[in-house]
């Protein structure tokens, strides 16, 4: 049940960045250029996510001007 649970929720996206991203090593040397690294792969997962939350591209453009146009 636990690791059920853990695939579940922290594989996936780990799954999606090695496979999807082709991202199996670090290109950057150091501590920073690997935390940077895996901060521009957890961003762009988070991206895609959200894109596809919203129903696809052109969805996600309608809200995000929709949002935008709210702020203005």
């Amino acid at each position: 049940m636990i690791y059920k649970r853990r695939k579940e929720r922290v594989e996936h996206p780990f799954g999606h960045i090695k496979k999807n991203l082709k991202m199996r090593q670090f290109l950057m040397r150091g501590k920073e250029g690997a935390l940077a690294e895996v901060a521009l792969a957890a961003t762009s997962f988070n991206l895609v996510r959200m894109v596809n939350i919203f129903g696809g591209v052109q969805s996600f453009i309608g809200k995000m001007n929709s949002l935008r146009q709210n702020v203005c």
